[in-house]
């Protein structure tokens, strides 16, 4: 017998292809590889201390920035207190986003997760995060050599380094998604 195949059969296969293809993005959120991942356990650190700041500058990829993680080894006894503030770029007092971490009992070395609320329209968009430690203490800040990532540059006290912090950009998936199709309607 012939195959006869309907005319909405690759109409309705493109689709199902869409769909999953966009649940596996929104799944992914705004991961995107540690620099640990590809050059291993930061070997570098910056010293974070109540007189000393630490800062990077990057570009947010995607829409829907929500947050940060930062590798961390706590050297103080805890508590110890982080706070991350977020800013356009460096020269802009404003706040745009701000996060605090407390780490009450001794943890080691390793990522810590700064979360706020996400930023719509941070697709493309320049940034400068500054952590400070409130009290007393100090943390070191897993850091890379200067060319490890192009588009920022780690600082400490406002002044730029040749190095980068190791640190991950976190999106909200669903907002990464809207992003992704605002530009697709768009062509932007």
């Amino acid at each position: 017998t012939d195959w006869v195949i309907p005319k909405n059969h690759f109409r309705v296969t493109h689709i199902f292809f869409l769909l999953v293809f966009s649940l596996a993005l929104l799944l992914t959120g705004c991961q995107t590889p540690y620099l640990q991942e590809v050059l291993g356990i930061p070997t570098t650190h910056l010293p974070l201390s109540p007189d000393n700041t630490i800062g990077q500058t990057f570009v947010s990829r995607n829409a829907g920035l929500n947050g940060v993680e930062i590798f961390l080894n706590p050297v103080s006894d805890p508590p110890v207190e982080i706070v991350l503030q977020l800013f356009a770029d460096l020269n802009n007092p404003n706040v745009l986003a701000q996060d605090r971490v407390l780490i009450e009992t001794p943890s080691g070395p390793g990522l810590v997760q700064f979360l706020f609320p996400a930023l719509r329209n941070s697709q493309q968009r320049n940034y400068f995060l500054q952590l400070e430690l409130v009290g007393e203490g100090t943390v070191l800040v897993g850091s890379y050599p200067g060319d490890t990532y192009l588009d920022g540059t780690a600082y400490q006290n406002e002044t730029p380094l040749d190095a980068q912090l190791d640190f991950r950009p976190l999106c909200s998936p669903s907002q990464r998604l809207g992003g992704w199709i605002r530009n697709f309607i768009t062509g932007g």
